[in-house]
């Protein structure tokens, strides 16, 4: 069950004859998202990167919450299974407090989808590229 939590106005429910209003309490249940996940005012999202874009660097598309869609280089490194990335400023809307109108930050991990098969001369041809990187 999603986390949940609860709103309560003292004295704002039903009124009875001869007693002090009852209290109206909303429960507030955080229902899942099919691309993000929360924590406090960060979002996190999962992003699939071929082998060769997590190899050789390059660029990506990245959901926001609105939406959008905000691209990411990722340089020259290798992105390996697993690592993060932060957009600052993408998360969710900041609504009360010092940083009330800001937003948190969107959290980009990556999973490397790996080939399903590789012909014998793929595989020679990635044994001579990557005996260097050992």
């Amino acid at each position: 069950m999603p986390p949940a939590f609860e709103i309560t106005f003292p004295g704002k429910g039903d009124e009875h004859p001869d007693r002090p209003p009852d209290d109206l309490a909303f429960i507030i249940r955080q229902q899942p998202h099919p691309t993000f996940t929360r924590d406090g005012n960060d979002l996190t999202t999962t992003v699939r990167l071929p082998l060769l874009t997590a190899l050789s660097g390059g660029a990506v598309s990245v959901p926001t919450l609105d939406g959008r869609r905000v691209p990411l280089a990722l340089g020259e490194g290798v992105v390996t299974p697993g690592s993060e990335r932060v957009v600052r400023g993408e998360g969710m809307p900041i609504s009360k407090g010092p940083l009330a109108g800001q937003k948190g930050d969107l959290r980009i991990k990556f999973e490397v989808v790996f080939p399903a098969s590789l012909t014998p001369a793929q595989k020679e041809r990635v044994r001579a590229a990557l005996a260097g990187a050992q």
